[in-house]
C-alpha cells in the first residue's frame, strides 16, 4: 500500500512540513496513550531506579532516609506520568505514533532526527498534546495535556 492510499485509509487528520517534505498525521486512538502511559512508566522506573543506585553510594546499605527509599522503590504515580508528556521524549513517542498512522515504517529515530525545537509548537497542536484549542467537527474542544 502507497503512503498516500495508506493515509486515506486511516483518515489522516492533517499533515505538516518537515525539511521540506510534507508528512500525514493521523489521529492518535486511546491505545497509543494507553502505550504511551506504559513507555513513561518505563522511564520513570529507570529513574527511580538510579535514585536508588546514588542514594545507596551516598548513604550506605541501611542508611538510605525512609523518604528517599519509600520514593523510589514506589509505583509510579498518575503525577509522574503526566509529568512525563511535555517532555521530549513523550512528545517524540507520540508524535512518532501519528505519524506512524501515514508512514507506515517510519522509527523513533528518524522522527528525532528530522524534528526541530522550532517545529514543537505545530507538532503539538497537531498532535493534540498541547494545552491549546482544538477544532473537532466544527466545535471547539479544550484538549488537555495529553
Amino acid at each position: 500500500m502507497s503512503e498516500s492510499s495508506l493515509s486515506a485509509a486511516v483518515g489522516a487528520l492533517d499533515s505538516i512540513m518537515l525539511k521540506g517534505k510534507r508528512y500525514s498525521i493521523g489521529e492518535l486512538t486511546i491505545g497509543d496513550f494507553a502505550d504511551y502511559e506504559q513507555h513513561a512508566r518505563e522511564l520513570i522506573k529507570v529513574e527511580k531506579k538510579e535514585k536508588l543506585d546514588s542514594a545507596l553510594l551516598l548513604y550506605g546499605v541501611g542508611s538510605i532516609p525512609d523518604s528517599i527509599a519509600s520514593e523510589c522503590l514506589s509505583a509510579p504515580t498518575n503525577a509522574e506520568i503526566e509529568s512525563k508528556q511535555g517532555t521530549l521524549s513523550g512528545t517524540v513517542f507520540l508524535f512518532h505514533r501519528a505519524l506512524q498512522k501515514g508512514q507506515a515504517g517510519i522509527t523513533v529515530e528518524q522522527v528525532r532526527d528530522m524534528v526541530h525545537l522550532s517545529d514543537l509548537t505545530e507538532i503539538l497542536e497537531k498532535i493534540g498534546a498541547g494545552d491549546s484549542d482544538q477544532k473537532n467537527e466544527g466545535k471547539t474542544v479544550k484538549v488537555p495535556n495529553r
